[in-house]
């Protein structure tokens, strides 16, 4: 999965041009395809003569298990937030724990915290949240396509 952060002019609600910054991640199998995909995702926002810069592409530390979207968005408002989990496993009568980062698609930061409690839940082993904070992701795409 990758994080690609694109800034580009596109006018706002009140009709004035600004430039944004925006960031997607992407789960492809390259830089170069997911960049691809994300320059389609905002072309029909950029204001036309205006160009388009990739700022970067990165990879993120979230797997597909670990990204946690809601199917009650649908053009709601709705925000992206990275939650960290200690998760605390025992064997041979030894505990031992392991960081978890999740990306969760909540309506606040409360919504956030219960649903990456939910999720951890579903390890069955004991957990801790130990961080949740908003982040300036605009969208995610698991199975992305250009159709």
């Amino acid at each position: 999965m990758f994080e690609v952060k694109v800034r580009y002019s596109r006018e706002n609600a009140d009709g004035y041009i600004g430039r944004v910054t925006e960031s997607y991640i992407v789960n492809h199998d390259t830089c170069a395809a997911a960049e691809a995909f994300v320059l389609k995702v905002v072309e029909p926002f950029i204001t036309p003569g205006q160009e388009v810069a990739v700022i970067s592409v990165k990879e993120t530390p979230y797997k597909e298990g670990e990204v946690i979207m809601s199917d009650e968005f649908n053009g709601h408002d709705h925000r992206w937030y990275k939650a960290k989990v200690m998760l605390i496993l025992v064997d041979e009568n030894r505990e031992t724990k392991r960081p978890l980062q999740m990306l969760v698609e909540a309506e606040n930061l409360i919504e956030a915290g219960k649903e990456a409690q939910r999720q951890a839940d579903t390890y069955g082993s004991g957990h801790t949240l130990t961080a949740i904070q908003e982040t300036n992701i605009m969208d995610v795409y698991l199975s992305p396509s250009y159709e």
